[in-house]
């Protein structure tokens, strides 16, 4: 399913002219954590992060959560968009 989804999404992102890969390391999906996918990010030698940030703002506030470490570490352009963007119904960016 995650695989699809980024497939998705980087086919839309292409269609906009926007160069984007999408990479889903199997390995990190069952213990993922902010260093993994800063690690991942170098290895790639990726020069933008976009990620999803599926707790809402309460969630946020009492623990911290990947996208959340991703966003404060990385030393490249990071987006994260929350679960409310891809819906149309409102863009929520942090």
């Amino acid at each position: 399913a995650a695989q699809r989804e980024g497939e998705k999404l980087v086919a839309e992102a292409r269609g906009r002219g926007v160069l984007a890969h999408f990479r889903l390391h199997e390995t990190l999906v069952t213990r993922i954590s902010g260093r993994a996918v800063l690690s991942a990010a170098r290895r790639e030698r990726a020069r933008m992060i976009v990620m999803p940030s599926p707790s809402g703002h309460l969630a946020r506030a009492f623990a911290g959560s990947v996208a959340r470490e991703v966003f404060r570490s990385a030393s490249i352009l990071t987006w994260l968009y929350g679960p409310r963007a891809l819906s149309g119904k409102d863009s929520a960016v942090a």
